[in-house]
């Protein structure tokens, strides 16, 4: 018993011997402070590990939501857009452009957002995105069957000469109240049709942006509101850890008194971020302590002066770290590497930028002679690149077999020169550039491939670029600057960034002087189209008044049409002898309807004997040769009885027409007496050719 409490006064003497030194009391300290840095650690990585799950979502869901949402909406303004501007102006080009948005913008976009659907936590924008799909399909559909029915129904030949005669007027005017009519059809297609769908997915389209963009600021709220506690945290342990510092150092100070006074007020500065002046060694045990806090001090100097120097820009300061396990001093050295790479790109970044506000002003600029437009675009190109020599090719637009490529402006040794180039577009790097749509770079270029050269001497530049100038994914021309001096990534990147902003510009430049052409072509056009009005206007006037003539002579003709209807039989008959029409006369003769003999043939007013004769099929051949028959003819009426008519066939002639197109018959009864006489003398009687 004795013994077992010897041994625990031994372990218990060890302990509070171990604690009274200056090691135990620092082991202590140490230990405390590690279980507060590891508990503080493992709060900061589950909350880093939170913050990280609510980031990674809010960058593979949320954003991607947001912004094809409002991809899609933007797509949907552009293609509509783009159809009423093919509408107008019948340019394909509107249509390709249409075509190209919903297949590079709208319909990827619409598949992410499809594809992103069953991640959203809302219901309602679940069905908003099945919505958007169905709309965003019939919406293109009806956008296709706008086209077809322009391309069908809306498109003029403006290359067809006007005839000026009245029977053209009346035509072009059908024509002009038809196009009108198929314009009003299209115009209340699109009212009815396309804007509901339009305004029907803006509707759509907002909301699901706005209510994903409320999640967004939810959740971003969230990371947040993790990253204050952390930083609370954070404060709370340090200041814990701070007060345990203190409490441990008072007791040690408390103990050692004036020995450890040197050290801990060492210490207290350092802790405190004040560096300061060499302390002398001491001789006691804290003499480690105080000879570790002078090279503490020491280092923190130079690393304190190492990141002022980095912070002012200084990245060519030299540093040596205290060792290889110099934590701080490694980290300064990476900090630096990384800051001066940084700067380095941010440099390269502002020139960039800075080169490409320089092009945008000397694109928006306005200009009197193209050639000095292309030639102050290549004139900045090859100064800003600290290059030699410069041109730009554009393909000339002809049809498919004759396009070509031209020299628009060319610049060598600071100094503007005159060369007319023409080339095929498959010839040489120009053409390879123009085919694969990609930069050419080369760096030994041979002798002879640039054959401009120097007045001071005939040295040639050995680096050569060629960016294709792309607008709509579609080679417009070709960049090409040569240098003495290699062109770096960062020369690169502005020429391919640039490339598309002149390959814009330079097309719209062209569309607009095709678009002056097609004004002054038009302008053209309306004062032959306002000179053919007015002799329109006096054809019609001249018209109206032979139009009054006419009515005139038509009252006393039809005056005379009646009077002759009213006393004798008529009827017409087409070359094959069916009926067309008869008048009244005629019908009442016979004692039909109209609507009972219409169509039918002559011969069912013949009798059997005669109509199967050689002589009546005479009579039918002779007057379709235009022979002028006349004679007393035997007829069979309604009910069978015989008719006899004087009866007189006329061949009926259109147009000046060589043949005649009809027959018509003028015929009035006689009696029995007339057609014995007539019989008698028949012999007598010849076939009158007209």
């Amino acid at each position: 018993m004795k013994e077992q409490e010897i041994v625990n006064r031994k372990k218990g003497n060890y302990i509070t011997s171990a604690l009274g030194t200056i090691k135990g009391r620092i082991i202590a300290m140490t230990s405390v402070f590690l279980l507060m840095l590891i508990g503080f650690t493992a709060v900061v990585i589950i909350q880093n590990r939170q913050t990280q799950q609510i980031s990674e979502k809010l960058v593979s869901f949320r954003l991607p939501v947001t912004l094809s949402a409002n991809s899609i909406l933007s797509g949907l303004n552009r293609v509509s857009a783009s159809q009423r501007a093919f509408i107008l102006t019948k340019d394909e080009a509107f249509r390709k452009e249409r075509n190209l948005v919903w297949e590079n913008q709208i319909l990827p976009d619409l598949a992410l957002l499809v594809a992103q659907r069953d991640g959203l936590s809302s219901e309602k924008n679940k069905l908003r995105v099945d919505s958007i799909k169905t709309l965003v399909q019939e919406y293109r559909v009806l956008q296709n069957d706008i086209d077809n029915y322009v391309l069908q129904h809306l498109m003029v030949d403006r290359t067809a000469q006007l005839e000026v005669d009245s029977a053209s007027s009346f035509l072009l005017l059908e024509e002009v109240n038809a196009l009108r009519q198929k314009r009003r059809t299209l115009d209340e297609n699109i009212r009815s049709k396309a804007s509901p769908i339009r305004k029907d997915l803006r509707g759509l389209l907002q909301p699901l942006a706005t209510t994903n963009n409320d999640f967004l600021e939810a959740e971003i709220n969230q990371v947040t509101a993790g990253i204050e506690d952390t930083n609370l945290l954070g404060i709370i342990i340090s200041i814990c850890t701070f007060l345990l510092s203190v409490s441990i150092a008072f007791f040690v100070i408390k103990r050692l008194k004036t020995s450890i006074d040197k050290s801990t007020g060492l210490l207290d500065r350092l802790s405190l971020g004040i560096i300061p002046p060499l302390e002398k060694p001491l001789n006691d045990e804290l003499n480690a302590v105080i000879g570790s806090g002078n090279k503490l001090s020491t280092n923190l100097k130079q690393a304190s002066e190492f990141a002022q120097h980095v912070g002012e820009g200084n990245f060519d300061i030299e540093f040596m770290p205290a060792s290889e396990n110099d934590l701080l001093g490694n980290s300064l050295i990476r900090m630096r590497d990384k800051l001066n790479i940084v700067a380095i790109e941010e440099d390269k970044r502002k020139w960039v930028n800075n080169g490409h506000n320089q092009m945008g002003q000397i694109l928006r600029e306005e200009f009197e002679d193209l050639e000095d437009w292309y030639f102050n675009i290549v004139s900045f190109i090859v100064n800003y690149l600290n290059g030699n020599q410069g041109a730009i090719y554009l393909i000339e637009n002809g049809t498919e077999e004759d396009r070509y490529v031209e020299l628009k402006a060319c610049l060598a040794y600071e100094r503007k020169r005159y060369q007319e180039k023409r080339l095929d577009i498959k010839e040489g790097l120009i053409g390879r550039c123009i085919y694969e749509k990609a930069p050419i770079y080369l760096k030994d270029i041979p002798e002879d491939y640039l054959h401009i050269n120097s007045g001071l001497g005939d040295a040639s530049p050995k680096n050569l670029i060629l960016i294709p100038l792309l607008a709509n994914e579609e080679a417009v021309g070709v960049l090409e600057i040569a240098s003495f001096t290699i062109f770096e990534d960062s020369h690169i990147k502005f020429l391919e960034e640039i490339s598309r902003t002149v390959a814009s510009t330079v097309m719209s430049v062209k569309t607009n002087e095709e678009t002056k052409k097609l004004l002054n072509i038009s302008r053209e056009q309306a004062e032959e189209i306002q000179a053919a009005e007015e002799e329109m206007r006096q054809n019609n006037e001249e018209l109206m008044v032979t139009q009054e003539r006419l009515a005139s002579q038509e009252a006393y003709l039809t005056g005379k049409l009646q009077a002759i209807n009213n006393t004798v039989a008529t009827v017409e008959f087409t070359l094959d002898g069916k009926i067309k029409d008869a008048n009244p006369k005629f019908l009442s003769v016979f004692g039909y309807q109209m609507d009972e003999i219409k169509g039918r043939h002559h011969r069912m007013f013949c009798e059997k004997e005669y109509r199967n004769s050689e002589d009546y099929r005479a009579l039918w051949e002779g007057l379709k040769n235009g022979e002028q028959f006349s004679a007393i003819v035997k007829r069979i009426d309604r009910s069978g009885e015989t008719v006899l008519l004087h009866a007189t066939y006329h061949p009926q002639y259109k147009n000046n027409e060589k043949r005649p197109s009809s027959v018509f018959k003028v015929a009035y009864r006689v009696n029995e007496e007339d057609y014995k006489a007539f019989k008698k003398s028949e012999p007598q009687n010849e076939v009158i050719e007209s």
